[in-house]
């Protein structure tokens, strides 16, 4: 069994944009946003690069407890 950070998100000019936390998942719980911006995940860019949506997707699963570093850029 794999799980995520808990968002969910759409991939627009390489760029992975927020669309919703899962409500009660571990995105909503460390305070991540609709609107926010991930651009990198486990010190790899995933922003401005050509990258598909199935290695952001692999970057962002993992067995649950496993931890994944997100940096952001958040909407004001």
């Amino acid at each position: 069994n794999f799980d995520g950070i808990g968002i969910q998100f759409n991939m627009a000019t390489d760029t992975l944009f927020v669309i919703q936390p899962v409500s009660g998942g571990p995105s909503e719980k460390v305070g991540i946003l609709a609107g926010d911006r991930i651009i990198v995940v486990n010190d790899t860019v995933i922003a401005g690069v050509k990258m598909s949506t199935e290695d952001v997707m692999r970057r962002l699963r993992g067995k649950r407890g496993t931890e994944v570093t997100v940096k952001l850029c958040v909407e004001e």
